[in-house]
C-alpha cells in the first residue's frame, strides 16, 4: 500500500508538471534503475564458491524482507500502469 501510494503520487506529480509523455520516461527510468542495480558488487560472503544445496521457495517466502520488497514493487508497478490507463482513457 505504501509503495503504491508513493508511486502514484510521484507519477501524478511529474505528469502534472511535464504532461502525459512523462509516464513513458518514468517507465524507462525504472528500467535503467533496475539494470544499474543489477551491476552492484556482491557482498564478500557471497563471492566465494559454494556447494550446490537444495533450495526451496518456502524459505524465500518466509523472509519478511523479500515479501515486503515484492509487495512494494508490485504496488509501484500497478500505480504506474494505473496512471497511464487513466491518461489513456482521458484522451
Amino acid at each position: 500500500m505504501i509503495g503504491y501510494t508513493v508511486a502514484l503520487l510521484l507519477v501524478g506529480f511529474l505528469t502534472s508538471l511535464f504532461t502525459e509523455g512523462a509516464v513513458i520516461y518514468l517507465l524507462f527510468g525504472g528500467i535503467v534503475v533496475i539494470l544499474l542495480s543489477s551491476l552492484a558488487k556482491l557482498p564478500q560472503f557471497m563471492s566465494g564458491t559454494r556447494i550446490q544445496e537444495k533450495l526451496s521457495y518456502r524459505g524465500l517466502l518466509k523472509s519478511r524482507k523479500f515479501v515486503w520488497t515484492m509487495v512494494v514493487l508490485i504496488q509501484g508497478a500497478h500505480a504506474s500502469y494505473y496512471n497511464y490507463g487513466v491518461l489513456y482513457l482521458k484522451v
